[in-house]
């Protein structure tokens, strides 16, 4: 029956996607007391898992949105005999609020056991996380400590409300004589718990943060920061949000990104799935560090940060994970409920099984040794496993369970020789001091007698949505068949138990004699992806815009207030989607229902194309508008600018002109050709008037539709007709032929290349183009009349165009136009040799860029003005090569067309 019912369960749940951007929680597991630092590209988190062996979890990531268990600390504690459930249990204690740190190229960690306060202190180090720790030494109980190195190799621990002390350069002990204050206390403000210290240096002052919960008052994230280390420190609050609904958000630290920015890494309390860990911006204002978006709040969703690791967003090994038991090494994923008894487990035994021995006759699961667990994951999750139970005896209790201080247990019973299966709850009392079970109230809510397979199949599906905290259980003996047993139980967090998050637990146990055992197999899980459904939607619904080029009744894309677009696609079926922007690659999060949502860095203001990958094919969003660039159909999405905008937005009162599409045949090049022709809004009154025209081009893989869809010219037109600063003219936009890449033949010189790249234009414009525009629509036909202008190679074209026509064309207009190596006195048969003949003849000649470009336009317009040559030259102010450069430049260029006079 072996992985005979995983099928069933993946037509039940989706997979959970590697996004590269941060819906929080970060982490909707039980991940509490985090620290976090970055080494390099890398960055390391510990957190608290208490009486699980092996204990102290490393964790690493390179992007804070994607971890993998790489280590623990040690496999087992044995200080106690507490730790392996004899004379009490250590429940909700055991090791607590590891401290990592990095210095000299030695990684530290550094936790003081809660099992027995007042108990030692220990110090792990280890060169390379992955690779294990070793004990370093052992000091004094410091509750909830921080270990710091300063600048000058002092080392420090800051711990409880406060408490400062200095340690010796080999952290043996506290330093005789070294500084020991109490640095920080309450205050009438924050007068109730104080602690989780968390310190780092910045700027050269130090940054205490620390956990307030005022009575009466709201938990929050402190920071105390001073220039000296010893104080006096000032206090700020730093963040107090009670995210998406749940209690108020509250320990954690702060850590540098590889990209620059900070970020926050604070936990909060969700219930029976634990304690979460959200991720948060950290804004230093004022010197201060903090934390959430700009209205302090912790966001929704989040981009992940940027990293250059090349396996970024693969999980090595899962926090929590499914597992078939073929490695002869358990998991780094599992863990164990106190410290297991070793001869009583096995992956060596059966080959492919974990087999798990009943050692000791207990008569609850909280008593029983070598139970097996992992964490659970919110919104929701499931899991199951697969039981032979052949091997049981009279008296054993194996199976699967919500594991907590107040648990939902689904049990396989053998009494005598009839097996049962029964679905429980079980809550255990502990004493204050031993943490030994006091009692255990069992209630059964439903039994199935009468079991004979052999092989038994258990499930729990669990809800972790708010106001939910539901685990459903379920049996099956065929893989396939789930039948309910129970009732839905209520997970609960309880701090006065095991203050720890339910667990999936594996268990087996005697209450009569110790020898049976059960083989386990295909422990199978599965999570939806962080899904907050209506909640995540209205997030950002109220807090972006939709785009403007969307196609209608399409609510996405959508721009929020710091130019970032965010993107939404259906794709069920779909294993990776992206967005493909400005050069850029995103990943996009998938959620249960298929949709993909995925959100871009900051973007400048302008027009940007985009694509939609999808599992590697490159595609249109059937949400947006298309266009014409990247010599294909592409999206689009325009980015806002404020108000300096306006010239190329259609402006209420300003009477609209017409772009009209219009087809005409081309003897030159012997095919039909299309050409879109702007007529101001005064053409269809003023029917004796003729018109200047201007020949406007696009740039290379761009068509004629560029410069009226892109680039918005009928509106910049129709707006300086409108404020009296340009003539009223026709614009005539037609096809470059450069629709396709420049691609230089093998063995040909470039240069000679370049100049055969849409030659077969330069014949349409001039003995079709211009006849057809000339015949069909009322135009003055003198030399005076014509203007041309074009944008990169588009203004290339008008170059090689204009100069050798001089007769036909009086204004001349580029657009980071695309020279290559010419040489201004010698090229075009000299023309501007003469810089007299050449200004008397061209009226207007101007050439623009933007000032981020590097084109060379400056450079020769300096060469140009050298010859004599009248040359006005315009510089975007903080543009690349994009149509926000070139709206710009044609808004500079028309007003100076067709004046009657030269300039």
């Amino acid at each position: 029956m072996k992985k005979h019912f995983i099928s069933a369960l993946l037509m039940l749940w989706c997979l959970c996607s590697n996004a590269t951007m941060v819906t929080n929680p970060m982490l909707w597991a039980d991940v509490p007391d985090p620290d976090v630092i970055r080494v390099g590209d890398y960055y390391y988190m510990v957190t608290t898992t208490m009486h699980l062996m092996p204990g102290a979890p490393v964790m690493r990531s390179t992007d804070l949105a994607h971890w993998e268990t790489v280590s623990y600390l040690f496999d087992r504690l044995t200080d106690s005999p507490k730790y392996d459930m004899n004379e009490g249990t250590v429940y909700g204690r055991g090791q607590w609020a590891t401290s990592l740190k990095y210095h000299n190229g030695m990684f530290y960690a550094l936790f003081a056991p809660n099992d027995n306060p007042g108990g030692d202190t220990y110090i792990y180090k280890t060169p390379d996380p992955t690779q294990g720790w070793t004990l370093h030494s052992r000091l004094k109980h410091f509750h909830d400590a921080s270990l710091f190195f300063d600048d000058d190799d002092r080392v420090y621990v800051f711990s409880g409300t406060g408490r400062l002390q200095e340690l010796n350069k080999d952290l043996t002990g506290l330093k005789p004589g070294g500084l020991d204050a109490t640095v920080v206390r309450n205050d009438d403000e924050d007068n109730g718990l104080l602690e989780g210290s968390r310190v780092i240096k910045h700027n050269g002052k130090y940054y205490l943060l620390m956990i307030s919960w005022p009575r009466g008052g709201k938990r929050r994230q402190l920071c105390y920061r001073a220039d000296n280390i010893a104080g006096p420190y000032e206090k700020k609050k730093i963040l107090e949000d009670n995210f998406a609904g749940f209690p108020y958000v509250g320990q954690g630290t702060i850590v540098d990104g590889a990209d620059g920015n900070w970020y926050g890494i604070i936990f909060q309390d969700r219930g029976g799935v634990g304690r979460v860990l959200t991720l948060s911006p950290c804004r230093w204002i004022d010197g201060w560090p903090m934390l959430g978006d700009s209205d302090g709040k912790v966001p929704v969703v989040m981009p992940a940060v940027p990293t250059n690791v090349k396996d970024n967003g693969v999980r090595k090994v899962s926090l929590v994970s499914s597992d078939g038991f073929d490695s002869d090494k358990l998991g780094l994923h599992w863990q164990w409920n106190h410290n297991p008894v070793d001869n009583a487990w096995s992956l060596t035994e059966r080959k492919g099984w974990l087999r798990l021995k009943t050692s000791r006759v207990v008569n609850n699961l909280y008593a029983a040794p070598n139970t097996i667990s992992q964490r659970m994951e919110g919104p929701k999750c499931s899991a199951a496993v697969t039981l032979d139970i052949t091997d049981m005896k009279d008296g054993d209790r194996a199976g699967f369970a919500a594991f907590n201080g107040h648990s939902g247990i689904v049990t396989i019973g053998r009494d005598g020789k009839n097996t049962w299966i029964a679905m429980t709850s079980a809550v255990v009392d502990l004493d204050n001091r031993t943490k030994a079970i006091t009692k255990v109230t069992e209630e059964e809510l439903e039994r199935v007698t009468g079991i004979t397979s052999q092989t038994v199949f258990l499930r729990i599906d669990a809800d972790f949505n708010l106001h939910k905290d539901l685990a459903t259980f379920y049996y099956s003996t065929d893989g396939e068949h789930w039948t309910e047993i129970g009732k839905p139980y209520k997970m609960q967090f309880d701090y006065r138990r095991l203050f720890m998050g339910t667990r999936f637990a594996i268990f087996n146990y005697a209450t009569k004699k110790a020898g049976g055992y059960v083989d386990v197999d295909d422990f199978s899980y599965r999570c939806d992806e962080k899904d907050y459904g209506h909640q995540e939607t209205e997030y950002i619904m109220k807090n972006t815009t939709a785009a403007v080029d969307n196609v209608p009744g399409n609510d996405f894309p959508r721009l929020d207030s710091n130019r970032r677009a965010w993107f939404r696609l259906r794709a069920p079926e779909a294993q990776r989607v992206q967005v493909d922007i400005c050069g850029k690659k995103y990943d996009m999060k998938r959620d249960a229902q298929g949709m993909w949502t995925g959100c871009t860095d900051p973007l400048v203001v302008g027009f940007h194309y985009y694509f939609l990958v999808v599992d590697g094919v490159s595609m249109v969003d059937p949400a947006t508008d298309t266009f014409f660039g990247c010599c294909r159909q592409s999206g689009g999405i325009e980015v806002p600018e404020g108000d300096e905008g306006n010239y190329y937005r259609p402006q209420r009162g300003v009477a609209k002109g017409q772009v009209r599409s219009v087809q005409y045949y081309s003897e030159s090049t012997g095919r039909w050709r299309r050409a879109m022709v702007y007529t101001p809004a005064e053409y269809e009154t003023k029917t004796k008037k003729r018109y200047p025209v201007l020949y406007l081009q696009h740039g290379m893989g761009e068509d004629e539709t560029g410069w009226s869809k892109q680039g918005m010219m009928q509106n910049i037109m129709d707006n300086r007709i409108a404020a009296g600063t340009c003539e009223p003219m026709i614009v005539v936009m037609e096809s470059g032929d450069v629709e396709a890449p420049f691609v230089p033949r093998r063995g040909k010189d470039v240069n000679e290349e370049r100049s055969h790249y849409g030659e077969s234009f330069y014949k349409a414009l001039l003995n079709d183009l211009i006849p057809m525009i000339e015949s069909t629509f009322r135009c003055r036909t003198d030399r005076d009349s014509r203007a041309m202008a074009g944008l990169s190679w588009g203004g290339h074209q008008t170059f090689h165009t204009v100069l050798p026509n001089l007769d036909k064309f009086a204004y001349i207009g580029t657009f980071s136009g695309a020279l290559f190596g010419v040489d201004v006195k010698t090229c075009f048969n000299g023309v501007f040799a003469d810089a007299d003949k050449f200004n008397s003849q061209i009226h207007y000649f101007f050439m623009g860029c933007g000032s981020e470009e590097n084109f060379g336009t400056g450079g020769m317009v300096d060469n140009l003005k050298k010859l004599g040559i009248n040359v006005v030259y315009y510089e975007s102010p903080g543009t690349h090569h994009e149509w926000l450069t070139w709206r710009r430049c044609f808004n500079e260029f028309v007003p100076h067309l067709f004046k009657n006079k030269k300039k």
